[in-house]
């Protein structure tokens, strides 16, 4: 008898590390099961989003920074051959916020050299309406930064792609006693090689809106002068040029 509860307790302090086996087993499998899931949705949160686009032999690929948004860098080959890699578009420069690049063009100039254009919407905005930001890029020997027009309200034409009307927003940073200004003029973009924009307004109403605007900026960058903050007034010095070529009766191109 005593032999049989002896044995009968080894099959019952067997039976429970068997037990407690299969129950560690099935809590293991789920723990396992659990990252596995949890490491396919974080492979799917990684899944390549850039902007890609191929015109002939040339491969042209714009990729958003993971960390930073307001990032871009531009990748293009030829018959898999790197033109150029990871190039950075100048964002900072114009003080953008979150964007993305939605549509690509690209123009064979002989020689090698190519023409860029690159087409990309505000993602965030605090405001009623969505900036476009149009950027071109001449490729030689390397990519050269030629300009960027920010258009808000954004329009195409109907029967015509290639059109855009909109409004030519040019931002005044603060400094000092002087408020930020956006200052906005009526245009037509022609996105094609080269880009090029034109003013909608009339003559009058152009020479009307230079009376004001035009010595506002100019006011500012003599004040800018005297406080010897040489990097702002030379952003002054682009916007001003920004706003001649938003309201000059010519085509502005290139």
């Amino acid at each position: 008898m005593e032999k049989f509860w002896k044995y009968f307790k080894l099959i019952v302090l067997v039976w429970g590390f068997v037990c407690l086996g299969i129950v560690l087993l099935i809590v293991a499998t789920i723990l396992l099961q659990n990252v596995s899931n949890k490491h396919e949705e974080k492979q799917a949160e990684q899944v390549d989003t850039s902007f890609k686009k191929t015109a002939g032999e040339v491969k042209l690929k714009v990729a958003t920074a993971p960390d930073d948004p307001g990032r871009s860098f531009v990748t293009i080959s030829k018959n898999e051959k790197t033109l150029v890699a990871s190039y950075e578009l100048p964002a900072k420069q114009f003080d953008l916020g979150w964007f993305e690049v939605n549509d690509a063009r690209v123009y064979p100039m002989g020689g090698g050299s190519y023409r860029i254009i690159l087409s990309s919407d505000e993602s965030e905005s605090d405001h009623d309406y969505s900036h476009k930001y149009i950027w071109q890029f001449t490729l030689g020997k390397e990519m050269n930064f030629d300009r960027m027009i920010d258009l808000s309200n954004a329009q195409m034409i109907p029967g015509d792609e290639s059109l855009l009307i909109g409004h030519r927003a040019i931002t005044l940073p603060s400094f000092g006693d002087e408020a930020y200004r956006e200052l906005d003029a009526p245009v037509v973009v022609k996105v094609g090689n080269p880009l090029c924009m034109s003013t909608m307004l009339s003559q009058r109403n152009v020479g009307l809106m230079k009376k004001y605007y035009d010595a506002m900026i100019r006011q500012r960058i003599d004040m800018l002068t005297k406080n010897e903050d040489a990097e702002l007034k030379k952003t002054y010095q682009r916007r001003l040029k920004e706003f001649e070529e938003a309201t000059s009766s010519d085509t502005a191109c290139g």
